[in-house]
């Protein structure tokens, strides 16, 4: 029942964060993307595998409920693994 999230500070230098979560921060539809909109990016509970990304969206009640969802899925993915 654990997801870890990375936050990073999209102001600051972003490449000090794992190795996975830069590369799943900076490639969008598996082609680089040199100028993230920092999604959220779901980690497994042993951070050894990205499990879901969720783009930034403006709009508050639509990026809730991509979230939610994204929690969801990734909670389905840790429970498989167990």
């Amino acid at each position: 029942d654990q997801t870890v999230l990375v936050f990073e500070d999209g102001f600051g230098e972003n490449h000090k964060v794992l190795q996975m979560v830069d590369d799943a921060v900076h490639t969008k539809d598996g082609k680089p993307n040199h100028e993230p909109t920092l999604p959220t990016v779901f980690l497994n509970p042993d951070v050894t595998e990205v499990i879901a990304i969720v783009d930034f969206e403006p709009d508050f009640v639509k990026r809730a409920h991509l979230l939610a969802d994204a929690l969801t899925d990734a909670k389905l993915k840790v429970d498989e693994t167990r």
